[in-house]
């Protein structure tokens, strides 16, 4: 199985970033695309400190601010690989737990959360 973020990060890595664009797109403005695409990638890092800032992701896409080359794939791409090459060899690891989706279909009904008057605003004390 390939994810998603995995095969964008390969084609980045293999300097066929465009290749993300569907192919059945007849024109499409290039510089565009790959400015749109590089901020994604940007977007995906796992630490929240190697993200942009929301205005910072406007100011890129509006093209007011210089869109910085990605060069670190998130480290959970790389887990996820691992993990795939693992499940594939049926390699497990002891302290490693994972859940199938028929193990969701098991669980209860997750029910609403009931808020507290505090996060209501209904208490009537005054302030």
């Amino acid at each position: 199985m390939i994810y998603l973020f995995e095969w964008a990060w390969d084609l980045r890595e293999k300097g066929q970033v465009l290749g993300i664009v569907d192919p059945s797109l007849m024109e499409f403005n290039k510089d565009e695309a790959l400015r749109v695409i590089l901020v994604a990638l940007q977007c995906t890092q796992g630490s929240p400190h190697q993200r942009p800032s929301m205005s910072k992701v406007v100011g890129m896409l509006t093209g007011e601010v210089e869109v910085a080359e990605v060069v670190t794939k998130p480290s959970y791409v790389t887990q996820w690989q691992l993990r795939d090459v693992n499940r594939s060899y049926g390699v497990t690891a002891g302290s490693y737990s994972e859940s199938t989706t028929s193990d969701y279909s098991k669980q209860k009904e997750i029910q609403p959360l009931t808020l507290s008057p505090m996060m209501t605003g209904s208490s009537h004390e005054g302030r």
